[in-house]
């Protein structure tokens, strides 16, 4: 009979997680986020605001492009993230029967996390020198290789490895296209501009 502690584990983190969260949002006073006026806000507005936010991102190409781009990339890199997981559940020995493959995972997001800080000291200089497009194109194209080697050797290590080059990658894309959305989507449409297209 399979042992399921680990998915136990992970199930109470997770739960306690949604708890403290909950706990820090009721610290917000009710009105601090808005909306400012007294006046509630209809569907149809909401709907026609967001239709009048991606004219205007259809009209600045470079920052449509740039959240295209990081949209199929979240895309891919979820199916990834999902996969890396069946792997350490199901492939590595003892998988069923401790809690040590939940652990090296939360290792593995950790070292993840890392890649993703790294990410905020490359970008600068790195954009800055060959430009966001670029960057955006070596940081896609890294990242297949990265799948490959050493992605695809199912072992501790190069998975280890894959998963700090995989956040900073994807970390460089995403503040590019942020840089992207500063630079050529006007103040009063960045909110929606991002909402329409998360």
């Amino acid at each position: 009979m399979p042992n399921y502690r680990a998915n136990a584990i992970l199930f109470i983190v997770a739960a306690a997680g949604f708890v403290l969260s909950a706990g820090l949002a009721l610290r917000i006073p009710r009105r601090q986020l808005g909306p400012d006026g007294t006046a509630t806000t209809k569907a149809r507005e909401v709907v026609s605001a967001l239709i009048e936010a991606l004219v205007h991102l259809r009209s600045q190409r470079a920052a449509g492009i740039g959240l295209l781009t990081i949209g199929a990339h979240r895309l891919i890199y979820g199916i990834v993230t999902v996969a890396t997981i069946l792997v350490y559940r199901n492939y590595f020995p003892g998988s069923t029967r401790s809690t040590l493959p939940l652990l090296t995972w939360a290792f593995l997001v950790i070292i993840t996390g890392a890649g993703f800080v790294f990410a905020s000291v490359v970008t600068p200089p790195l954009s800055a020198r060959l430009g966001l497009r670029s960057t955006m194109i070596i940081c896609l194209l890294a990242s297949g290789v990265f799948q490959l080697v050493p992605g695809a050797i199912y072992s501790w290590v190069p998975l280890m490895v894959a998963a700090f080059l995989l956040g900073l990658t994807a970390q460089c894309i995403k503040i590019c296209v942020d840089t992207l959305v500063q630079a050529h989507v006007a103040d009063e449409f960045k909110g929606r501009v991002l909402c329409s297209t998360t």
